[in-house]
């Protein structure tokens, strides 16, 4: 198993476009095999901080996501606007995991 914890800031002017995009990347990620959690969500006293929690149940399954159109998009979207990202990740019995390669 794969667990990512991602926090998003987005500007403040793209945030209804965010919540937009975030929501079609949501539904076509729960639908690939492997994706066993794909859940976004908003801090309730940052307005413009989103969470992102995605659990895979291999790399190989988080790899092919990757190379899907929706999630190809959604990062593209994510350049455009520029919002700066954090991601953590762990794997099996939750110990640290480092994913290879990011887009």
């Amino acid at each position: 198993m794969i667990l990512l914890e991602i926090t998003f800031k987005v500007p403040t002017a793209d945030i209804d476009n965010f919540r937009n995009a975030a929501r079609e990347v949501a539904h076509a990620s729960k639908s690939e095999n492997g994706c066993e959690e794909y859940l976004f969500s908003v801090d309730l006293d940052v307005g413009t901080r989103f969470y992102l929690l995605e659990q895979w149940q291999s790399e190989s399954a988080l790899r092919a996501h990757y190379q899907t159109q929706h999630f190809l998009e959604f990062a593209a979207f994510l350049k455009l606007i520029k919002c700066e990202r954090t991601r953590r990740a762990r794997s099996g019995e939750l110990h640290p995991w480092q994913l290879q390669s990011s887009a």
